[in-house]
């Protein structure tokens, strides 16, 4: 498999669809469309000076300008760094900056909201941006795309919660994201009539499976629009209004739009997959969802995945002699996605461990992203090699505790080491805790997980106070100190205040007793949300 062979597959899927339509947001674009603004685009960009192996910058808001952007810079033979408006300008300035981007692909208002400077902007749209009704003349591939070198190409650097509290660069190649394809969508029965959702935002990794696969097997990728992301009520009618019929959710997002179904026979007749992602899936939420449907329920499809093997690693598809066999709170993941990658579960030496015992899921394979942008030590220290059979193995320790039962399938058992999984993302808590002991009125802070009144699991901070303040009256507002430096999803949503943090004998902070705190809300409690 050539490291050109996903744009070479893409371009031939939107000649063959060059009328018919790819993307629908607050316009519908088409195949012929996606493509030729995708090549102006890369011209462009091959004009400004961006060369094979560069990364350009991605800042736009929701639309279906993005499938065009990506393509356009994966033709210009560069990799695309996430550049969410969303986010908070800090964030976003240092992506920027540690990425070494000069170029940004994007519009004017993105940028002045994300407040980046120092960097050029080259639009997604050419000429006075408006896009015609009709599909526009197909133009041939540019020049700056053939003369792409036949090395491994970088797809995209997407940038994640870091240990030591600095977000680490994840490079991803075409290579890895081909072989995601080539393995996961065999595996489903998707066409021409399904209707996608594109409900993750291009900085989570999720996107790239929403984006791409419904082109490549001929269905149309939907936007949900900003605001309707985070109210389940709403996007429960757009699902049903735009006839969706396959959503991507991470389980805890989706348990609140399968609270806002109306509990009635089929609440969304066109629903046909729901892809879980990014999370344990509690069975009961299965059980929950299929009891609204007298018939034929969605298929559902649970899939461990995590940003260094390329999004998916595992299949599982749920059926109901799985909820008459009781899978209790287990979370069963399945099998691996053969041919991009395999699972070992080894102990805390490395060494495999049997059928049956639980260890550290490693992963190896195509799906292997290259490592950790301008972090070579955290790249040889999370990527490692194994000699078995006389032959080197490049593994990904995941930190994820698993075993394998007797069935072959796997089960994900939680985390063996102190990242925290909420809604999705994987989050260094070390980072956070950076931001809240920069506040004047911290003396130190522990971040955790604990479950708000309504049993979701939340972002839980519990806050050391300095000796010299009072009882952590101006700590009000800590939530939006945080807010200025981290996205949203990284924001504690409860903080408790103690006196003193637990220490274990050797001095160090003792996390167990700290998530017993949070739990059981010892100490004081800043409102939720922290303001």
């Amino acid at each position: 498999m050539s490291a050109g062979a996903l744009v070479d597959r893409l371009v031939s899927c939107l000649k063959r669809r060059a009328k018919e339509p790819i993307a629908i947001g607050d316009e519908v674009i088409t195949g012929g469309q996606l493509l030729s603004s995708a090549t102006v685009l890369a011209e462009a960009l091959a004009v400004a000076g961006i060369r094979p192996g560069d990364s350009v910058g991605l800042c736009l808001p929701r639309s279906v300008d993005i499938p065009s952007a990506v393509l356009g810079i994966w033709l210009a033979g560069a990799a695309y760094v996430p550049l969410d408006p969303e986010y908070p300008s800090s964030r976003i300035g240092f992506i920027a900056a540690d990425s070494g981007i000069e170029l940004i692909v994007g519009d004017q208002k993105s940028l002045e909201r994300a407040q980046i400077e120092g960097s050029r902007l080259v639009s997604v749209r050419s000429g006075s941006g408006q896009r015609k009704a009709e599909p526009l003349p197909l133009v041939e591939i540019p020049l700056v795309r053939r003369q792409a070198p036949p090395s491994e190409s970088v797809a995209y650097v997407l940038y994640t919660s870091g240990s030591t509290g600095i977000p680490k660069g994840v490079v991803v190649s075409q290579l890895n994201v081909m072989s995601l394809m080539n393995a996961a969508l065999p595996l489903f029965e998707f066409g021409p009539a399904d209707r996608w959702a594109l409900f993750h935002s291009y900085n989570f990794d999720f996107s790239v499976w929403e984006l791409w696969a419904p082109i490549l097997s001929g269905g149309v990728a939907v936007v949900v629009p900003q605001d309707l992301v985070r109210d389940p009520w709403a996007f429960a009618d757009f699902l049903s209004r735009e006839r969706i019929t396959v959503l991507n959710q991470v389980p805890s997002v989706f348990a609140h739009v399968n609270e806002a179904l109306p509990a009635r026979a089929n609440p969304l007749p066109s629903l046909r997959y729901v892809i879980f992602g990014g999370d344990r899936l509690d069975i009961s939420l299965v059980e929950s969802f299929w009891s609204k449907y007298r018939h034929r329920a969605p298929r559902i499809v649970n899939m461990y995945g995590i940003t260094e093997v390329t999004v998916h690693a595992t299949f599982k598809e749920l059926h109901r002699a799985d909820l008459r066999r009781g899978l209790g709170g287990r979370s069963v993941i399945g099998r691996e996605l053969l041919g991009h990658v395999s699972i070992d579960v080894r102990d805390e030496r490395g060494q495999l461990v049997p059928d049956g015992e639980s260890g550290e899921l490693w992963l190896r394979g195509q799906g292997l992203a290259r490592g950790y942008h301008g972090r070579e030590d955290l790249t040889n220290e999370r990527f490692a090699t194994v000699e078995a059979d006389r032959k080197q193995y490049r593994y990904y320790r995941s930190g994820d505790s698993g075993r394998r039962l007797d069935c072959g399938e796997l089960e994900f058992m939680g985390r063996v080491d102190d990242q925290l999984n909420v809604h999705g993302y994987r989050i260094e808590p070390a980072e956070i805790e950076r931001i809240l002991r920069s506040h004047p009125d911290v003396g130190d802070a522990v971040v955790t997980t604990s479950e708000n009144r309504w049993g979701d699991v939340v972002l839980s901070a519990v806050i050391e106070c300095k000796l010299t303040r009072s009882g952590g009256e101006s700590l009000e507002g800590l939530s939006a100190h945080v807010g200025r430096e981290l996205p949203q999803y990284m924001v504690p949503a409860q903080y408790k205040v103690v006196s003193r943090l637990p220490r274990t004998e050797s001095g160090k902070v003792d996390r167990r007793a700290v998530a017993l705190i949070a739990s059981t809300a010892r100490g004081r409690n800043l409102r939720d949300g922290g303001s």
